[in-house]
């Protein structure tokens, strides 16, 4: 989770400044005497890196929460960590269309549900490395 904060607040740096020293051209040429079609095609332009700039710091941050909360749902049993998960990474995939707006929610719904789950108090799971070999009893 740590991985997302970082990268999520680092990408969303660039990508503002970025964006930042994009708008001064378009607006500077939008000043100008230049025709009114040029300043249409780029303004699509950059709406379309507008959106590029937003997503994929998104989606590197929907990547590492995703191994995250997998990793969690493996470590606890509970089945919905994996499912918010999937839903998160599949809805920052299709947030172009609605439909990806939706499933985010869904997945933040699934989270909510997955830790209310959780047990008052944390057990560790047990691995093969906590027996020893020789007598097959547990190492405390």
């Amino acid at each position: 989770m740590l991985y997302s904060l970082i990268s999520g607040i680092i990408l969303a740096i660039v990508a503002g400044i970025s964006l930042f020293l994009l708008l001064i051209p378009i607006f500077n040429s939008a000043s100008s005497t230049s025709s009114t079609s040029t300043f249409y095609v780029s303004l699509i332009s950059i709406f379309l890196l507008i959106v590029v700039l937003v997503l994929v710091p998104s989606f590197v941050s929907i990547i590492f929460q995703y191994l995250a909360y997998d990793s969690v749902g493996k470590l606890t049993g509970i089945h919905e960590f994996h499912t918010a998960a999937l839903l998160l990474l599949i809805g920052i995939i299709l947030t172009i269309i609605v439909i990806g707006i939706i499933l985010i929610f869904i997945g933040i719904i699934f989270l909510i549900i997955a830790f209310a789950k959780l047990p008052g108090e944390a057990k560790p799971a047990l691995n093969d490395q906590t027996f020893n070999q020789d007598t097959n009893k547990e190492i405390f």
